[in-house]
């Protein structure tokens, strides 16, 4: 599964019902990429989802942007 894959997934999960903080982010990336334990490959994933501004990491926590 790609970034472009886990994007879908998490367009298709309404916006309240997301992951709202990184941690639980993380994991959902980790479920969905079957990449438990790999802590870079999952840092890689989020920092895309970040770089192709699908989302935002704030004080507060998760904001999507799309």
């Amino acid at each position: 599964m790609t970034t472009t894959t886990l994007m879908k997934n998490l367009s298709s999960i309404p916006k309240a019902k997301r992951p709202q903080k990184v941690a639980s982010l993380r994991n959902h990336i980790a479920a969905q990429l079957k990449l438990k334990g790999n802590e870079v490959a999952i840092q890689n994933a989020l920092n895309q989802l970040v770089t192709q501004k699908f989302l935002q990491i704030s004080d507060s926590g998760l904001e999507y942007l799309a």
